[in-house]
């Protein structure tokens, strides 16, 4: 069962910008509550002997899925979604049967969800500009915070990657190097001076900089 707590660490979705993080924390939640199948596989919320479900047990499933999207959406998408609209169903393939030319209602979570998907899990352009300028122009501070520093690095790094910006891990390393403070330049220059930059892996630097941390307090 999801705490009061665990609601206030998930992250809203904003837009495009957000949506593959936000819908990675929905599968999360979902599965650590118990009732991802609504939202990620509906023939599994069935009443069925198979499923093992009562009505009343599905209905709860489905009740919890569809309040944990409307929990973790912001006030304008949700105001989109109350009158939302998915695009007619085409015919089965092989069947004899007309496509459907009527818009489906969205009320489900899995609906919801859908619709979702197919307005925000876009490549966002301007996203993909700023995320790169935030990997590449980021300064970090001797604060005592440098580990959720660098944490921030590898989400901005991974956000990069998912809007088609792949950085090698060797050049992701360096970079991390080149934006330490002064207080760091040992770490910097023994990785950089003393190895192949080839050679060289985000964890060995992540672990390098975090000893120099420890070590300096």
């Amino acid at each position: 069962m999801l705490s009061e707590n665990t609601y206030l660490k998930l992250p809203i979705l904003q837009g495009t910008g957000n949506f593959r993080e936000w819908l990675r924390a929905v599968q999360g939640a979902a599965q650590l509550g118990g009732f991802a199948a609504p939202l990620f596989n509906p023939l599994k919320n069935v009443v069925s002997i198979l499923t093992g479900l009562t009505k009343d047990a599905a209905d709860q499933r489905e009740m919890k899925a569809r309040g944990l999207i409307t929990r973790m959406i912001s006030p304008h998408i949700a105001t989109e979604l109350e009158s939302a609209k998915l695009p007619p169903l085409p015919a089965p393939p092989g069947s004899n049967t007309t496509a459907s030319t009527t818009p489906q209602d969205v009320s489900s979570a899995a609906e919801q969800l859908e619709w979702l998907r197919q307005e925000y899990e876009k490549i966002d352009t301007v996203s993909v500009i700023f995320e790169w300028q935030k990997l590449i122009s980021t300064h970090l501070v001797d604060d005592g915070t440098l580990e959720a520093q660098l944490d921030k690095l590898w989400e901005t790094r991974a956000r990069c990657a998912l809007h088609g910006i792949k950085i090698d891990d060797y050049l992701f390393a360096g970079t991390i190097l080149t934006q330490l403070p002064e207080s760091f330049n040992m770490v910097r220059d023994t990785l950089l001076l003393l190895k192949d930059i080839t050679a060289l892996t985000s964890s060995e630097v992540h672990t390098k900089i975090l000893e120099k941390e420890v070590c300096s307090t």
